[in-house]
């Protein structure tokens, strides 16, 4: 027993060894803050070229917890408030500085918390949503899709120039333009319930379907 035990540990030690002699360096880039972060982000960081500001060798906090897939709204600055990043890739800094122009709380917030709102609501679920919520889940996504809300604001921009991977012919150089909104808790929780209770289906729900439309009411934000 013993040597067997001794002969798998052995086995795991060259294995382990052998990982580590084959792992791939990261370069040093101001968004990684430790070596775990390095070797996962490793795919990505390798195919940064540029960045916004990028002579000061520094980027924003909430930037460098978004790519390092952190959750920025634990970030003391926005303790009380929900956080959304809208993401945009374009070809060149030409395109970028018209996306950073052209966009608008107003016009471009709704899709981004109608996809928090359908995340949520997909929560822990064995079922498919619609077989869960029947017609309530497909309407009330539609609802923020088409909703106006108030109080938000954008917080900032930032850029990201990146080599991009091409299934065929040569890679190419992107631009990823990311936008930081923020809405306050509180209110953006009463406009929240005020439009999912304002939902009502245009198809019947059979008897566990309600409840399950009222409980995750209830509960709707733990997780969101």
């Amino acid at each position: 027993m013993s040597k067997r035990v001794s002969v798998l540990c052995g086995s795991v030690c060259l294995f382990i060894a052998a990982c580590a002699s084959n792992e791939v360096k990261a370069p040093v880039l101001p968004w990684v803050q430790s070596k775990q972060q390095a070797i996962v982000y490793n795919a990505f960081l390798a195919d940064v070229l540029d960045y916004e500001d990028s002579s000061r060798n520094e980027i924003p906090t909430w930037v460098s917890g978004y790519l390092n897939g952190e959750d920025i709204e634990k970030l003391p600055q926005y303790h009380d408030k929900y956080l959304f990043v809208s993401k945009q890739t374009v070809n060149d800094i030409k395109s970028q500085g018209q996306l950073s122009e052209e966009f608008s709380t107003e016009k471009d917030f709704p899709s981004l918390i109608a996809a928090r709102v359908q995340k949520r609501l997909n929560l822990n679920l064995y079922l498919y949503p619609d077989a869960v919520y029947g017609a309530f889940f497909e309407e009330a996504v539609k609802a923020f899709y088409d909703a106006e809300f108030e109080g938000v604001f954008r917080e900032d921009d930032f850029w990201i120039k990146r080599r991009e991977a091409q299934e065929e012919g040569a890679d190419r150089e992107v631009i990823d333009f990311l936008t930081l909104l923020s809405a306050d808790r509180s209110s953006l929780v009463s406009q929240v319930k005020g439009i999912l209770d304002s939902v009502k289906p245009s198809e019947k729900l059979d008897q566990e379907q309600a409840a399950a439309v009222m409980h995750v009411k209830n509960v709707f934000f733990d997780g969101f």
